[in-house]
């Protein structure tokens, strides 16, 4: 589960982001919009706390490599192409 996290806190960033642009495009049409912009504003900060912390969870969680994230992507499963490319 803790090898999740980096994935987890990337898809979350993009929903709060997907939230936080709806939030703006509505506020001229909410009535009390000082409250709801700086409930943006919140949601705009929470965002990017999880940009700081997904940035530093590989490092935390020991992963120095993207193959080390995502073991599918290691080129060892592919040693029987390297043959038909050269270049």
């Amino acid at each position: 589960m803790l090898k999740l996290i980096p994935n987890i806190l990337t898809f979350a960033r993009f929903a709060l982001t997907l939230i936080f642009l709806a939030m703006i495009l509505y506020s001229p049409y909410i009535a009390n919009k000082p409250l709801f912009l700086d409930i943006a504003f919140v949601l705009f900060v929470v965002t990017e706390v999880t940009r700081i912390v997904d940035g530093d969870s590989p490092k935390l969680l020991e992963k120095t490599g993207l193959t080390e994230i995502w073991p599918s992507l290691s080129v060892a499963q592919y040693q029987g192409c390297e043959d038909s490319v050269r270049v």
